[in-house]
C-alpha cells in the first residue's frame, strides 16, 4: 500500500508541458508575396495560443516576411522562433528588410522570448542590425537561448551583437540571464570575440558557450576565457578550431596571469571556476603540449563532472598527453577523451574510466614528436629547387570524380585561387569541370612547399585568411589544416617552417 501511495504522489507532481506551435520547417517553401505566404499567415492566426513558430528550412522575401510579420505583431504569447535558414537564395540587401519586418512584429507585441534561432541566415552586420532592437528590447529581457551560427557576422557585426546583449543587461534591469549561446563560423576573430567578451563579464549566467572557427588568435581568446570566468554555473565550452597558442591555452588555465581588466575576485584560474563543467572541445587549437599540462593541473582539482574532452590537433606530445589523461581518472563521468594517437596512454590509464572514454587509436597515427622528427630529417636532406614536390605528386595522383588529374608539379607554378575545393582542368575544350572530394593530398602538398625557402612570406597571412575562412570540405581534413596552419604560424624562416 505504502509503495502505491508513494508512485500515486510521484505521478500528482508530474506536469507535462504542452508546446503549441506552427511548424513549416523543411518544408521548402519559395514565399515571394502575400499569396505565397497565406498557408502559414492562416496557420498562425487560427493557433489559439502561438507558442513556437518553425519556418526553417524555407526562403522568405520581404513581402512575404511584412505579411508573416502582420499576423505576428498581437501574438504576446511567442516565446520561441526557429527562423534558421530562411533566406536561401536572397539578395543580401533583401534579407535585413525582411528580418527587420519580423522582429518589429515580435517587439510590437512586447512577446517574452526564450529561444531564437537565425543559424545559417547569411546576413552579415546588416543583419544583426536589424534584429539588434528586438535583442536589446523587452522581447529579449528572458531570452535563454541564442543561436547564431554561420551568420558571416565578422568583427562588426560581433560588436553590434555584443552592444546589443550588453544594452539588454541595462535595460532590463539586470535581470537578463541568458543560458545558450552559439555562434560559431562566423569570422568573429579578435575584435569581435573582445566586444562578445565585455557582455559575457557582467551577464554571469550563460551555461552553454559554442563559438567553434571564428578565427579567434589568442588576443581574442584571453578576453573571452577571462569573462566566461565570471560565469561560475558554465558545463558546455566549445572554442574548436581557433588558435589559442601558448596565451591563450594558458589563460584557460590560468586567468590570473592575463585578467588585467577584472575584479580581484575573478583574477583566478578560468577552469576553477567552473565546477559544473561537463563538456569541453579546445581541439585543433595549437595548445600545445604546455597547454595541456596548464589544463590538467586544474582539471585534477577543480572539474570532477567533466564527460567529454576533446583535445585533438593540438601537437601535445607524449608525457603531456599522459599528464591529462591522468588527471581525468578522477571524473567518474567521463564519456570521451579525444586526444589523437598516443599509444602510450592505453599503459598509461589502463582500467580507469580514462580508458573506457578514450577514442580509438589507429596504429598509423603514430606518435606526434616522431612524425615531426621524420618531417624534419627529410627537409633537411633536400635542397630548394630538387624535384621531390614532383615526385610526390606524381606517385599520388589528384583522384576527383570520374577522372585522375595529374597537376603541374612545379612549386613557381602554383596560382592561389579563392576556393581550391574545385579543381578545373587544362583541357582542349576549356570545358571540363571536375570537383575534389578529398582535400587532404592538397592540403599535404601545399605545407611541404610552404617549409621551403622559395615560398613568398607575403603570401603568408592571405593563405592564413583562406584556411581559416569556414568551409565544409577544408572542415573535414581536421588533421592536415591544422599541421599546414602550425607551419604558417611558427615564428622560423621559410626553410625551416
Amino acid at each position: 500500500m505504502t509503495d502505491l501511495t508513494d508512485i500515486t504522489n510521484l505521478l500528482s507532481k508530474t506536469k507535462v508541458q504542452q508546446l503549441n506551435e506552427v511548424d513549416f520547417s523543411n518544408k521548402g517553401l519559395k514565399l515571394n508575396n502575400g499569396e505565397d505566404a497565406s498557408e502559414v499567415v492562416n496557420a498562425i492566426k487560427q493557433c489559439k495560443d502561438l507558442q513556437a513558430l518553425r519556418l526553417s528550412g524555407n526562403t522568405i522575401g520581404v513581402e512575404a516576411a511584412v505579411v508573416i510579420a502582420d499576423a505576428l505583431k498581437d501574438r504576446k504569447e511567442l516565446e520561441r522562433a526557429y527562423w534558421s535558414d530562411i533566406f536561401t537564395g536572397r539578395l543580401r540587401s533583401e534579407i535585413p528588410l525582411a528580418l527587420e519586418s519580423l522582429s518589429k512584429a515580435v517587439f510590437t507585441a512586447q512577446a517574452s522570448l526564450v529561444e531564437i534561432d537565425l543559424s545559417d541566415n547569411a546576413f552579415g552586420p546588416d543583419g544583426i542590425n536589424a534584429v539588434k532592437s528586438l535583442l536589446s528590447g523587452r522581447p529579449g529581457y528572458t531570452i535563454k537561448t541564442l543561436k547564431l551560427n554561420n551568420n558571416g557576422l565578422g568583427p562588426n557585426g560581433g560588436k553590434i551583437l555584443a552592444a546589443a546583449l550588453r544594452e539588454c543587461y541595462k535595460n532590463s534591469g539586470d535581470k537578463f540571464s541568458l543560458k545558450t549561446f552559439i555562434c560559431g563560423r562566423n569570422r568573429l576573430e579578435i575584435a569581435g570575440s573582445e566586444a562578445l567578451a565585455s557582455a559575457f563579464k557582467i551577464i554571469g549566467t550563460l551555461e552553454d558557450v559554442s563559438m567553434p572557427q571564428n578565427g579567434i588568435k589568442s588576443e581574442g581568446i584571453v578576453p573571452l576565457v577571462c569573462a566566461l570566468a565570471c560565469n561560475k554555473s558554465l558545463k558546455r565550452l566549445n572554442l574548436n578550431d581557433n588558435i589559442f597558442s601558448q596565451d591563450g591555452s594558458k589563460a584557460l588555465a590560468e586567468v590570473s596571469l592575463f585578467c588585467n581588466w577584472f575584479c580581484e575576485k575573478h583574477c583566478r584560474k578560468a577552469m576553477a571556476n567552473w565546477p559544473y563543467l561537463q563538456y569541453l572541445n579546445v581541439g585543433d587549437c595549437l595548445l600545445g603540449s604546455d597547454g595541456a599540462i596548464a589544463i590538467a593541473n586544474v582539471i585534477e582539482k577543480h572539474n570532477p563532472n567533466l564527460q567529454e574532452v576533446l583535445v585533438d590537433s593540438n601537437d601535445i606530445e607524449t608525457d603531456a598527453a599522459i599528464k591529462l589523461a591522468t588527471a581525468l581518472k578522477n571524473c567518474s563521468s567521463l564519456q570521451k577523451l579525444d586526444i589523437n594517437g598516443i599509444e602510450e596512454l592505453k599503459h598509461c590509464i589502463e582500467g580507469s574510466v580514462v580508458a573506457d572514454s578514450l577514442c580509438s587509436l589507429s596504429d598509423d597515427e603514430g606518435l606526434l614528436d616522431e612524425a615531426e622528427d621524420d618531417s624534419d630529417a627529410s627537409d633537411a636532406e633536400e635542397e630548394p629547387g630538387d624535384d621531390t614536390t614532383g615526385k610526390l605528386i606524381e606517385d599520388s595522383e589528384l583522384h576527383v570524380t570520374g577522372k585522375s588529374v595529374t597537376p603541374d608539379a612545379s612549386p613557381r607554378s602554383l596560382n592561389t585561387h579563392q576556393d581550391f575545393s574545385d579543381y578545373e582542368e587544362i583541357s582542349e575544350d576549356k570545358k571540363f569541370r571536375c570537383v575534389v572530394d578529398d582535400l587532404n593530398g592538397p592540403m599535404i602538398a601545399l605545407r611541404y612547399v610552404a617549409k621551403q625557402s622559395y615560398f613568398p612570406k607575403q603570401i603568408i597571412p592571405i593563405l592564413k585568411a583562406f584556411i581559416n575562412k569556414p568551409n565544409e570540405k577544408l572542415d573535414k581534413c581536421g588533421e592536415s589544416k591544422h599541421l599546414l596552419m602550425q607551419t604558417l604560424f611558427q615564428p622560423k624562416s621559410p626553410k625551416c617552417v
